[in-house]
Order: structure tokens, then sequence, then C-alpha cells
């Protein structure tokens, strides 16, 4: 009986080492400044398994999933790491990736259209979700698989959280002509100046 728990037990550790073993980084992150990840702080760079989270407070922080994929996240945000995908529960992040790599937030599904693409994608503070192309098309898709909208650069988007009716039912807001932010930084829309500077042209009686 004594022969029979020893060999169990010698079994149990074989086991226990080969799930270790077998667990893979899927890439890294780096931060100039100060960030968590699951749960430690870290300063400089930590190495990336799936479900990672990865928090940051006042600096951005690079991650490099493989070749193909690169995300930035920006300051006082946080996301789950996993080798497809990346899930966004606050704040900010920008998707560089040349295949289908996925930032899910709220509910929506943000990924490259055709081969290679970059995006912000931004949790605001009423849950809903900003979709704003830098390079490229990337696509938003909701439950199922559905196509909400395919974002193109100079057009960002607001998508209300997959809990609310309009997404539910899959349809796409209407596009905004606001500013759009990239990692802490504004980003003015094309026009948006010139509009500006055309009313105030039109208002002022000197220039009749």
């Amino acid at each position: 009986m004594v022969r029979k728990l020893q060999i169990l037990a010698i079994v149990l550790c074989m086991l226990e080492y080969s799930a270790s073993a077998g667990t893979s980084s899927i890439g890294t992150v780096s931060v100039h400044g100060n960030m968590t990840v699951d749960s430690y702080s870290v300063n400089s760079n930590a190495t990336l398994f799936n479900g990672s989270v990865v928090q940051t407070d006042k600096s951005t922080a690079e991650l490099r999933l493989g070749k193909d994929v690169s995300l930035v996240m920006g300051v006082s945000s946080s996301g789950t790491l996993f080798s497809d995908h990346m899930v966004l529960d606050r704040g900010e992040a920008q998707l560089n990736s040349t295949g289908a790599y996925q930032v899910v937030a709220q509910g929506l599904h943000v990924s490259p259209a055709a081969d290679k693409a970059s995006a912000i994608v931004a949790v605001l503070n009423d849950n809903s979700v900003e979709v704003a192309a830098i390079s490229g098309e990337v696509a938003v898709k909701g439950e199922h698989g559905i196509l909400l909208a395919n974002v193109v650069p100079g057009k960002p988007r607001i998508f209300p959280a997959m809990g609310a009716a309009s997404a539910a039912a899959g349809a796409p807001p209407a596009a905004h002509n606001h500013t759009a932010l990239i990692l802490g930084t504004e980003i003015f829309i094309a026009g948006l100046a010139g509009g500006i500077a055309a009313s105030q042209t039109s208002s002022n009686p000197a220039s009749r």
C-alpha cells in the first residue's frame, strides 16, 4: 500500500512538472515607468503568458506578441492578454497587426479587415467603445461574428457596449466627427480646423 502511494506521488509530481513546462510565453511587455503584470509591480520588462493581466499607471506600455502583432496600452489602462486576442477592460490600446489578432472591448471585436492595419480602441466613460483606424481598414464585429462596420482612417466611430439594445440588434451607430484619442494624445480629425475657420470667417462682419 505504501509502495502504491509512493508511485502515485511520483506520477502526480511528473504531471505537475509537465504542466508547468508546457506553459510557454506569448510575448513581452515593456514600460518606462511603472505598471502591474499579474499583480506584480514592474518598472521595466516582463514576460506575458495566456491570461496575463497588464495594468498601466502614468506611463504607456508596449507589448510584443510575436513578429506580427504589437500593442501599445495607454495610461490608466487595463487588459488581459491571450495568444489570439486582448480583452481591454479599461482605457485604450493601439493594435498594430498583420494578422487576425483582435482587441475585445465591451463585447465588441476589433481586428484588421485586410492583411495589415493599425487602430486605436478606447473604452469611454459611459462604456461605449471608440474605434479609430490609423492605417488600413479594421472590422468591428458583435456577437456571433456579426459585422457592425468597417472603420477607415479619418472616420472614427463610437459603438455602444454590446449590452445596449442598438448594438445587440447589430445596428452600427452614426459616424462621429470628433477628436480621437491615441495614447492620451489628441488627434484632430481632418477638416475640423477648416470648418472652424470657415465658421469664424462667415461670422466676421469685416469679411463681408
